[in-house]
């Protein structure tokens, strides 16, 4: 096993607690990966304890949330653990940054494994936390693992769904076809290199991208999305309606607007690019619903 070099000094990016005693420990799973990991016990208690094996969020590691859920746990009487998953943090595996669904799941159960031989655990007590991304893995584990007895999955959204369907169920099937493209003509490049190229991660994101795309709709932006959610249910023929429909009402507008103004008004034309411009920078509505509204614009002479 890879003996790994731990941090012993306090590092976490919340405050350490009086409550609880703290050491850094390590243990494997069945992959021959050697993990590292925080461990939290509440202090001046007795007996065997209730035990909690806690990770996530996706890509993060256990100084972030998933050491304050365990520190916070221990406060409440469990002896807790938060572990960084397989390639990433202190724990070991290569390459680095990887994430295994098969893998991480093991990471949980090799979690179990480490807690049901500690003496003041109680091996009947065992539970685990999975935070965002890692709560499908905790999910994974339960199922496979009986001797995890509760489970919590903190997930704010359904990750497998994004992963097959897109965020906002933007992507159809010839997007994830041309996905799949994409990610394998990537492992070429990244065979010829020597190197893995990351995924894109959400650590200091552009600033015109974090303005487009806070975390919070705007009033605006809800409006855009539940046009995309009916966009998507919509035929060819439908479509194409709904276009001219946005085209006519824009070009009224503009014709209004000219008028006014002493000038001509905008052309259909104008409008309808403007339009689906519009659309593409608004959170809930996807490329892939953006590109085929163009192709029927486009046919029908819209635009």
């Amino acid at each position: 096993m890879t003996e790994l070099k731990l941090t012993q000094e306090w590092d976490k990016v919340f405050p350490k607690s009086e409550k609880v005693n703290h050491r850094k420990i390590t243990f494997h799973n069945r992959y021959g990966i050697t993990l590292a990991a925080d461990l939290y016990e509440p202090k001046d208690v007795q007996g065997k304890l209730p035990a909690i094996a806690v990770s996530g969020p996706f890509g993060a590691v256990k100084e972030q949330s998933s050491g304050l859920y365990a520190q916070t746990m221990a406060e409440r009487g469990f002896l807790t653990i938060a572990f960084d998953p397989s390639y990433t943090g202190e724990s070991g595996g290569e390459p680095r940054y990887v994430a295994s669904p098969d893998i991480n799941t093991e990471d949980f159960s090799a979690a179990v494994d480490f807690l049901s031989v500690q003496e003041n655990v109680d091996p009947e007590r065992i539970g685990i936390i999975g935070i965002c991304g890692w709560g499908g893995m905790a999910l994974n584990a339960a199922a496979n693992d009986p001797r995890i007895k509760a489970t919590v999955a903190s997930t704010m959204y359904d990750m497998s769904r994004v992963n097959a369907q897109g965020y906002f169920d933007s992507m159809d099937a010839d997007a994830r076809y041309e996905l799949r493209k994409d990610l394998n003509a990537q492992r070429i490049v990244d065979y010829k290199n020597g190197t893995y190229e990351r995924a894109g991660g959400v650590v200091d994101p552009p600033k015109r991208m974090a303005k487009r795309r806070s975390c919070r709709r705007t009033a605006e932006e809800n409006q855009w999305h539940e046009k995309a959610v009916k966009i998507r249910k919509m035929t060819d023929e439908q479509i194409i309606r709904f276009v001219e429909g946005e085209a006519q009402q824009k070009y009224d507008e503009g014709y209004r607007e000219g008028l006014l103004a002493g000038r001509q008004g905008k052309k259909k034309e104008r409008t309808v690019g403007e339009f689906l411009d519009k659309a593409l920078g608004m959170k809930g509505i996807g490329e892939v619903t953006i590109n085929k509204m163009k192709r029927m614009a486009e046919e029908n002479g819209y635009i």
